[in-house]
């Protein structure tokens, strides 16, 4: 399985437009691959549409893409409105979330985590740990910790400072022109009830 984050850059203003072109085409190109995930962004960087495809592998992806264009299904009538556009393959890691019909959000916080070469399969223990533990909270009805700093221990704050020290080590190397990095993607969600819970969606 392979996830294509597209990431794009859209014309100040333009969101609601754009919105509804997407909206227009999007069960014609369902029919052949669905699409996982569609947002846009509020935080950070403004003026973002991202949308997520599942793909059982390149192939699948290609010829997907490749229907979709003969069949005139896609791409929208939203080339207009289009300032920058990107494209990403991401794999996912043992714990990834299926992509599934599932009643999560309405916010999601997206973070990218940068490694120095060779540290993902070294950091992804950790991540698969922790994540089981609050899963298993979830589901007793515990409340789990708001903020990064909240009811942490002091193990687990130490396991942290390793991780941001090993960020801020990456992204030295990467000024210093190291040409290779590892990436973790993460994705912090928020429940109906306000509560807090990350999923890793995928490493490379």
């Amino acid at each position: 399985m392979i996830y294509e984050f597209r990431t794009y850059q859209i014309k100040t203003g333009s969101l609601p437009t754009v919105l509804e072109k997407f909206k227009e085409k999007i069960d014609g190109r369902n029919k052949i691959s669905k699409i996982g995930a569609f947002w846009f962004t509020e935080i950070g960087p403004l003026n973002q549409i991202i949308h997520v495809w599942p793909y059982k592998n390149i192939d699948h992806r290609n010829k997907s893409r490749k229907e979709a264009i003969e069949k005139k299904l896609w791409p929208p009538d939203a080339a207009d409105y289009m300032v920058k556009m990107n494209s990403e393959i991401w794999l996912p890691v043992s714990f990834s979330p299926t992509f599934s019909e599932r009643q999560i959000g309405p916010f999601f916080e997206m973070r990218i985590y940068t490694f120095e070469p060779n540290q993902i399969e070294k950091m992804l223990p950790a991540w698969e740990d922790k994540i089981e533990a609050r899963k298993a909270m979830e589901a007793a009805g515990l409340p789990v910790a708001k903020g990064s700093d909240t009811a942490i221990s002091e193990k687990d704050r130490s396991k942290k400072e390793r991780l941001a020290a090993n960020r801020k080590t990456a992204n030295d190397s990467s000024n210093n022109d190291e040409p290779e990095v590892s990436n973790m993607h993460l994705q912090l969600e928020f429940d109906k009830k306000g509560e807090e819970y990350y999923n890793v969606i995928s490493a490379f």
